[in-house]
């Protein structure tokens, strides 16, 4: 049982120093939980006072899939990394408009416009 939330409380302030960042100046932040200080215990009060949006996302690429869901509070993400045996070993809270690992990069991109072509000419035929 936690008896003292001020671990809890300082994680809340820094969520709440990033909110503004992400607003005023378009800088998103992360949050890394298992490096915060708090206590596993403390992670799970502090994601349910967070409380889960209507939004999520998986990613499922590679051996280590990551789900985030966006929180009752816009642009707070948490996220849950997880091994090849489905057991969690990271917590994140992402302040940002969405988690950007879960957004497409350049390369990713730039093969997309040469497969979507590949698709337009398979289309023609």
């Amino acid at each position: 049982m936690i008896e003292n939330f001020k671990a809890i409380q300082a994680v809340i302030g820094e969520i709440k120093g990033a909110m503004v960042k992400l607003l005023e100046n378009n800088e998103t932040s992360t949050i890394f939980l298992n490096n915060s200080g708090l206590t596993e215990e403390e992670i799970v009060e502090l994601l349910e006072a967070l409380g889960k949006g209507n939004v999520s996302i998986e990613f499922k690429e590679g051996d280590q899939p990551v789900s985030w869901y966006e929180t009752d509070y816009r642009g707070v993400w948490a996220g849950v990394y997880r091994n090849q045996q489905d057991a969690a070993f990271l917590y994140t809270i992402e302040i940002a408009y969405y988690p950007e690992v879960a957004g497409a990069n350049a390369y990713d991109i730039a093969e997309s416009i040469n497969d979507i072509g590949d698709l337009a000419e398979a289309t023609t035929l």
